[in-house]
């Protein structure tokens, strides 16, 4: 299943967040290495990668798990193995290449942020529904 398989308005929502995630990994890496330096910036690419590679790997999964039909124990298993990839990738970065931990922090947040902004322009374009009073 690819975006064209699913409802037009929901994937073009989708698209929107992806760029929208990209955008402000871009941000986050760029403005930390010029604000704090080359090793918060590598801690932010870090977290960066771990929040897009749990993202898109959740959409993924997520997007098979409700396909009727489609055998669930698998999805389960990646799904707990992905959960397992990304806390050694964290741990081995910490531990034996020694990346900024602010910066690490700095690039997990990113999910948040893209998340809480989102939703703040999504509500903000919602048409209103008059209530029995205005009419």
């Amino acid at each position: 299943m690819n975006l064209n398989e699913i409802n037009p308005a929901e994937a073009a929502r989708l698209k929107k967040i992806n760029l929208s995630l990209l955008v402000l990994f871009a941000i986050v890496i760029g403005s930390g290495e010029l604000a704090f330096g080359l090793d918060f910036a590598k801690g932010a690419l870090v977290g960066c990668i771990v929040v897009a590679f749990n993202f898109y790997m959740s959409q993924y999964l997520l997007a098979r798990l409700f396909v009727p039909g489609q055998p669930r124990g698998p999805i389960v298993t990646f799904y707990l193995l992905k959960f397992g990839l990304s806390m050694a990738f964290l741990i081995v970065s910490l531990l034996y290449f020694k990346v900024d931990l602010w910066g690490v922090m700095a690039g997990l947040s990113t999910l948040f942020l893209i998340m809480l902004l989102t939703s703040f322009f999504r509500a903000s374009t919602a048409p209103e529904q008059p209530t029995e009073e205005q009419q």
